[in-house]
């Protein structure tokens, strides 16, 4: 009987914590990728957008402690499924105006730019 409320507790305690996607993974891919290819190491993106043949996939990591200054994302973009480029870029709180929260909150903000490869293949 004590277990499903200590499961419970611990589903919500984690889920609690915010986005704790390892970006880092990111290093692992390289250009030409196939989505499943790239899902199989990445996992699931936190947030996907599409226009026409580009597609770009986000992933974050909320920091925690009390020394955190910044969540750390990665964009993903491709091209007719075929992964052609990334982006790494940081969410601190100065660009949030001081509001916490989960880092899928804040996608494309910070110092988030889009490559210029993603420019031409928005341009074709």
């Amino acid at each position: 009987m004590h277990r499903p409320v200590f499961l419970l507790f611990a589903c919500l305690l984690l889920s609690s914590c915010g986005t704790m996607q390892d970006v880092s993974r990111a290093a692992l891919l390289s250009n030409g990728m196939s989505k499943s290819e790239v899902s199989e190491i990445m996992g699931l993106p936190v947030r996907s957008e599409f226009s026409g043949d580009l597609e770009e996939w986000h992933y974050c990591s909320t920091s925690q402690g009390v020394m955190s200054t910044a969540d750390t994302f990665v964009a993903l973009f491709f091209d007719r499924g075929t992964l052609f480029e990334s982006r790494y870029y940081t969410v601190t709180l100065s660009d949030t105006r001081g509001v916490y929260g989960d880092c899928s909150s804040f996608i494309k903000q910070g110092n988030y730019t889009e490559p210029d490869a993603v420019l031409e293949v928005r341009n074709r």
